[in-house]
């Protein structure tokens, strides 16, 4: 969970979901619905982060210990690069004509995931304030053993495969 996350940025994108649907309805009626939820999101991504930021109700931070911070940072610049690669190869499907009929620009959307995801992180590390209704989480409880993570990566690879082979 991000700890600068506000009530109010959450009330506001919850709200603005309908506000922003039927807004790009209207819009962009010949694009397609997913595509437009797409651009719905960025509209979402933007408003609740610059709401959660610019929220004056922030008390101290819970203090991390210096694993978790180091943890955290680590991921963050993971899932930074991980969007720039998604931004770099998307602009590079919209640019290659034989790219676009196959719904490409939707790559820009996985790209924002790993960018918020990326800013979440490293909020939570750096930050002295936090939003006094934050619920704190301890990261270990999504730590999982070794087999768990073969067995993850062996079911995704055959969704992927089969996906592409019924494709």
């Amino acid at each position: 969970m991000w700890k600068r996350a506000s009530g109010t940025a959450a009330v506001v994108a919850a709200i603005g979901t309908f506000a922003f649907s039927i807004l790009f309805k209207f819009l962009l009626p010949d694009v397609p619905f997913l595509i437009r939820m797409g651009y719905v999101f960025f509209c979402l991504v933007i408003l609740f982060v610059t709401l959660s930021l610019t929220s004056k109700k922030t008390v101290d931070a819970d203090t991390l210990d210096g694993g978790q911070i180091a943890m955290q940072l680590k991921y963050s610049k993971i899932f930074f690069v991980l969007a720039i690669i998604c931004y770099a190869v998307g602009i590079v499907g919209v640019i290659d004509p034989s790219m676009r009929a196959l719904g490409f620009e939707s790559i820009f959307f996985l790209a924002t995931v790993f960018l918020v995801l990326s800013i979440y992180l490293r909020s939570n590390a750096k930050d002295k304030v936090q939003d006094p209704k934050c619920v704190a989480i301890d990261l270990n409880i999504f730590k999982t053993d070794k087999a768990f993570n073969i067995g993850a990566i062996g079911v995704i690879a055959i969704l992927a495969i089969l996906y592409i082979w019924l494709w």
